[in-house]
């Protein structure tokens, strides 16, 4: 993807299959604490509601790191 003029390299889409809605957030980089912010901004939004039951994510190292897990910052993106 080319780079956007303000530096964002990576968008993170959040698709709530049931409900048939997309969403999505541009991002500078996908340090894990970049996305977990992204996530939270998207939920913040109220157009995609917080997994209740599963989040499915692909094995990119900003999912799979060492990293505290921030799962209650998005719960609490509402």
């Amino acid at each position: 993807m080319p780079v956007d003029p303000k530096g964002f390299h990576y968008f993170l889409v959040v698709v709530e299959v049931a409900g048939k809605r997309v969403d999505a957030e541009s991002l500078k980089d996908k340090t894990a604490n970049k996305v977990l912010n992204g996530f939270v901004k998207i939920y913040r939004r109220n157009r995609i509601k917080p997994p209740t039951h599963r989040l499915e994510t692909d094995s990119g190292s900003e999912f799979t790191n060492d990293q505290p897990r921030g799962d209650d910052e998005v719960r609490r993106a509402r």
